[in-house]
């Protein structure tokens, strides 16, 4: 079997940075990949592999998603905490963020107890020194026994030392590991409580060759952790497992004795001892212009009109620049003379019309997706990767936080639905992160209900571009109060359970690197490519199909009474939200085109970029909340999301058209 190493860490402390920089040096060939890396915490929400070779040692890198403490009741952490103890690594590097060193120390005190080869990397080193704070990486190496190596990870410095200390660790025979005692220093209660658990899987090693179980499972164990004792139980046996609950139940009881509280005090107690070791010099230094645009951008005043004027400049530059400026000379001067080309050369009707027609899979599909959609993406992933290095959406979050109590979330649901704005069928992945269930059930109907993704968004942007910014004050107003009142709807008609306190941490505000914005632009713009222009094509064959069959024409008078009648909109947006169950940006692409055409009035451009925003969940959307909360309520809150959506956008006809008369 292939040797592996996994990259564990806090969120944002860097990880995903590491395995970016090791993969592009040492990945074998055809085996690179990227991790999207961002100035906010979970970024990385599922394990990402990777095949690297230093020198003649070959292994398996795993970027992990972020990981706070191994003693958790998180669904994600215990998800990355179970894969570690389930992959058994042949070494793990933990980023330590050198901005909060307490608290990746923390984790670095349960992660020495795996009893598994590590390296700690100190990221992010050069902004301690800025703030006059100084770590002695070689006490630190010294205190633990593990391999230290200084990093500063966006410049790529410190990266041979770290694979110089990989490539030792990884040739070490296995044999040579000698079983380290924790270092933590725990009082006779709780090594008593190990003792015990000891005794009882000494009487039956005889019956196992496996060795000896660490420390930190032996105490996941003593504080009764269930997902533990299913690993536990599948190598020991149910019998053994049963016996081990046994015992720490009957010690348990003849005490009256926290043990989680005086476990986390043992390792807080460590963690203090170390970092009063380690940092040499603090001097506070003065406050920095990049400290007072964070405190500014998320201040309950300022944050306000900041966040108004990011999203003008967003309007401007993706609409005016982007939507008016490069998707006309696109069109215009390549596209459009190509399918006349075609067109002409083509005698066949159907298959000039398959090809380049109202519905052809080249002028509908590819493209919609190569002259509309990919120059209004490639300027807002732009923007947006601005945004994410720089540290603004944090910020963002806790301004916004304030509100979303009324709406029966804690602050920890913030993150899922800023993370939206980037992809909502990632953003429904990260709820997970959510220990009540209502709390889960409301972030996905939100995510899925009113937010616009970025592919989205640049494309509303863009058609906003041809109206007024009247419009765009509209259409955002109403999503932004058809979202509010979803929320408090569900607040109150959903049984109440746990609720989570979460205290948001917030990054520094740093300067971004330009070659990492556009390396990050390079890997979006390819997923784009890659993954987009079928489903566009895939669109507009089903689009070919239904009206090649009149099909089409039966749904379309259908809708009528909805579409027409109630809503005001033409007969043909019909197609652009039969375009949005497969992908919304194929869907808002023929709006564009509809827009661009002048076949939408004023009115018609604000509700129709309503309808498409709220219609519900894509296809990987929805495939997303059905594995978040099964298949039957999915169906429910995707019928409830249609209704919901068809409604807002006749409220907002009805209420224009009576301001007008007004």
């Amino acid at each position: 079997m292939s040797k592996k190493v996994i990259i564990v860490g806090d969120p944002n402390s860097g990880k995903s940075i590491l395995f970016n920089k090791l993969s592009k040096v040492y990945s074998i060939k055809g085996q690179k990949k990227y991790s999207i890396v961002a100035n906010y915490p979970y970024t990385t929400i599922e394990p990402i592999r990777t095949t690297l070779q230093i020198n003649d040692e070959k292994f398996e890198l795993i970027d992990s998603p972020g990981l706070n403490t191994l003693v958790t009741t998180s669904e994600d952490e215990i998800s990355v905490r179970n894969m570690i103890i389930k992959e058994s690594p042949d070494l793990i590097i933990q980023s330590l963020n050198s901005n909060k060193i307490e608290k990746s120390l923390f984790l670095t005190a349960q992660l020495l107890e795996l009893n598994t080869p590590m390296i700690l990397v100190l990221n992010f080193i050069d902004e301690t020194h800025k703030k006059g704070i100084w770590l002695d990486s070689k006490k630190l190496e010294q205190l633990t026994g593990i391999p230290t190596v200084e990093s500063i990870a966006p410049e790529g410095k410190g990266f041979a030392d770290l694979a110089k200390e990989i490539l030792i660790a990884l040739k070490k025979n296995p044999q040579q590991r000698n079983f380290r005692e924790s270092l933590v220093k725990y009082n006779d209660t709780i090594k008593h409580g190990i003792n015990v658990i000891d005794e009882v899987l000494t009487s039956h090693s005889h019956s196992h060759s496996h060795s000896t179980l660490s420390t930190s499972m032996k105490i996941l164990l003593l504080l009764e952790d269930l997902s533990v004792e299913l690993l536990v139980k599948d190598t020991y046996g149910e019998q053994v497992i049963k016996k081990v609950k046994e015992r720490i139940i009957r010690y348990k009881n003849n005490l009256n004795y926290n043990f989680f509280n005086q476990i986390t005090i043992a390792r807080l107690n460590w963690v203090d001892e170390i970092a009063e070791n380690i940092i040499k010099e603090s001097q506070i230094s003065a406050s920095n212009i990049q400290e007072k645009i964070g405190r500014y951008s998320r201040h309950p005043i300022w944050g306000w009109p900041i966040l108004a004027l990011v999203m003008y400049l967003t309007y401007l530059l993706v609409g005016q620049l982007a939507a008016n400026t490069m998707v006309s000379f696109l069109e215009n001067y390549i596209f459009h003379p190509l399918y006349q080309l075609i067109g002409q050369n083509i005698e066949h009707k159907i298959l000039r019309d398959f090809l380049v027609g109202e519905y052809g899979i080249l002028s509908t599909g590819l493209g919609n997706a190569l002259a509309t959609a990919l120059p209004i993406l490639c300027m807002f992933f732009l923007i947006l990767n601005m945004m994410e290095d720089s540290g603004y959406f944090t910020n963002v979050c806790i301004l916004v936080s304030r509100f979303t109590k009324k709406l029966g979330l804690s602050g920890q649901s913030i993150l899922p639905l800023m993370l939206a704005f980037g992809c909502k069928t990632m953003a429904t992945l990260t709820t997970q992160i959510l220990s009540s269930k209502k709390e889960r059930y409301i972030a996905i109907f939100l995510i899925a209900f009113a937010i616009p993704c970025s592919p989205q968004m640049g494309l509303i942007l863009g058609i906003l571009a041809s109206s007024s910014f009247s419009a765009f004050v509209i259409v955002f107003t109403s999503l932004v109060i058809a979202e509010f009142c979803a929320g408090i709807i569900l607040n109150k008609i959903l049984k109440d359970d746990i609720r989570t306190d979460f205290i948001l941490e917030i990054p520094p505000i740093r300067i971004p690197k330009f070659q990492d914005i556009f390396l990050k632009l390079y890997y979006r713009m390819k997923w784009f490519l890659k993954e987009i222009p079928p489903l566009f094509m895939i669109g507009a064959f089903l689009l070919f199909v239904l009206d090649q069959t009149h099909a089409l024409i039966i749904i379309k008078k259908a809708l009528t009474p909805i579409v027409v009648s109630f809503l005001s909109l033409p007969i043909q947006t019909v197609d652009a939200f039969l375009l949005c169950l497969v992908k919304h940006e194929a869907g808002a692409v023929q709006l564009l085109n509809l827009s661009a055409s002048n076949s939408l009035s004023h009115l018609q451009i604000i509700v129709s970029l309503i309808i498409i925003t709220t219609l519900g969940p894509c296809f990987a959307n929805l495939m997303a909340i059905i594995k978040q909360i099964k298949l039957k309520q999915a169906i429910v809150m995707r019928v409830i999301i249609l209704v919901a959506a068809i409604l807002t956008g006749g409220a907002v006809n009805w209420l224009y058209k009576l301001s007008s008369k007004i």
